[in-house]
């Protein structure tokens, strides 16, 4: 049974909602420009891996100032760079962060840093390229022109590589990033081993001496981590268990998890991160996976689906379970998380699987019970009856809702933090709702988790 003061609080809320609701107020930004919002959110992990990414550099500069073959120093460096670029966007380095940092304790700013780790991979990547370009400068002085065009080459892709991931770009066109960043990375990776040997030949080293320079080694580190996120990928059937007009469910196998993502082949060949769920919560062998039409990679499969066309009859899944930051939720007693639409996929294992942690829940969507069915929403209130879970629905198709935004739901978010009084905010939900709700929150100095969209 739940707590009576809990229950109590429950409905105390229930009833400030419907308030609310009566007569709405909106959340007034004191910047203006979303971008600024995202900076301000970020500003504190920004700087931290600057900083890292900075003394790494200013190392590297120190010695490479007393280095007297700075063509070989510079290309370490840039090797260096890259490895860690390739790091830091490793999933299972990533996954390993959450499981050492995200499972020990309460560490806000550890588990923020594990989360915008892609500030890392930037300002690395772009280390590389500064490294590699001062390599090549040095170059030119002993190594005959028509020996370096490998090496403009390979510049040259660098150059394109950063420059389409930068975020107007990947937002805009995802599946030409997607191409470019994997099959151009690929190929530079190719091409750097060619140029790696080949400079040395003309430098006059030996292949034996050539194979033992830390550079190769380093070379060989950095194909391993390209290959062992293909080790274990399967062609899957996965079956059909839910479909609505917005959201589709599909059921693979494996045990389900909270704070777990599994990535899967789409229609489109492309390889795509949902969080794994459930549908039947006595079913301890399979997953569920949402899909909610969020992007063109999205929207055709629950297109289609609708039609009668099951494009995902068979696809492609990587072995590897990846978390998230849903997953640092258990590590407190008591959170508040604010989903919208397709974002509760997620937190039904939260939900159904974390009997440690408190949570009050704030659901906002369109239709819930058509979308996600009145049947699975009676058996997650049956699911979570005996646990301190609270669920709040609020469904955007109502007369009362249809003229809510952002800002309204920010200040009904602002008054559930006031009223629950928890140890942190979750935030599940689309790019711009979650910078919002994330900037609204952080102002107040709440601890607040939320995709930070950084890469």
């Amino acid at each position: 049974m739940k707590k009576s003061v809990n229950l109590m609080l429950y409905n105390a809320f229930n009833t400030k909602i419907d308030k609310f609701i009566k007569n709405p107020t909106k959340y007034t930004f004191d910047l203006k420009s979303r971008l600024l919002r995202q900076a301000y959110n970020e500003k504190n992990c920004f700087i931290i891996w600057f900083l890292v990414s900075f003394f790494i550099n200013l190392l590297f500069f120190l010695i490479f100032f007393k280095s007297s073959d700075k063509i070989d120093t510079a290309s370490l460096f840039a090797i260096t760079s890259l490895l860690i670029t390739i790091l830091a966007r490793n999933h299972t380095v990533n996954s390993i962060l959450f499981e050492i940092i995200g499972a020990k304790g309460k560490y806000y700013v550890f588990h923020q840093l594990s989360n915008s780790i892609g500030y890392l991979h930037k300002m690395m990547a772009i280390s590389a390229l500064v490294w590699f370009s001062v390599h090549l400068s040095y170059a030119l002085e002993k190594v005959p022109a028509a020996y370096l065009s490998i090496g403009v080459n390979l510049l040259i892709l660098f150059i394109i590589i950063i420059g389409t991931s930068l975020a107007y770009f990947r937002r805009k066109y995802h599946n030409t990033f997607e191409n470019i960043h994997r099959y151009f990375g690929y190929i530079a990776i190719f091409l750097l081993t060619i140029y790696y040997l080949q400079i040395n030949f003309v430098l006059g080293f030996n292949l034996l001496d050539t194979l033992h320079k830390p550079q190769f080694i380093l070379i060989c580190i950095i194909v391993l981590l390209l290959i062992t996120p293909w080790i274990g990928t399967k062609r899957i059937y996965p079956k059909i268990v839910h479909t609505a007009p917005h959201v589709i469910g599909i059921e693979i196998s494996g045990k389900p998890s909270f704070g777990t993502y599994s990535k899967i082949t789409l229609a489109n060949g492309y390889y795509h991160p949902f969080g794994d769920s459930m549908i039947n919560f006595n079913d301890l062998k399979n997953r569920t996976l949402y899909i909610t039409p969020a992007g063109d990679r999205t929207k055709k499969i629950v297109k289609d689906l609708n039609k009668g066309n099951h494009t995902l009859s068979k696809c492609s899944i990587k072995k590897q379970r990846n978390k998230g930051f849903m997953y640092n939720h258990s590590v407190y007693d008591h959170v508040l998380i604010i989903v919208t639409g397709g974002g509760i996929a997620p937190i039904i294992p939260c939900m159904v699987l974390n009997k440690k942690t408190k949570m009050d829940v704030i659901w906002i969507g369109r239709a819930q019970d058509k979308e996600f069915s009145t049947e699975l929403l009676s058996k997650l209130t049956q699911s979570i009856s005996n646990q301190e879970i609270g669920l709040h629905i609020l469904d955007t198709t109502s007369d009362e809702l249809k003229g809510f935004k952002t800002d309204n739901y920010i200040n009904l978010a602002l008054k559930a933090v006031k009223h629950y009084n928890p140890e942190a905010v979750f935030v599940m939900s689309n790019q711009k709702f979650t910078i919002d709700m994330t900037y609204a929150l952080k102002k107040i100095g709440i601890k607040t988790y939320g995709a930070n969209f950084d890469s």
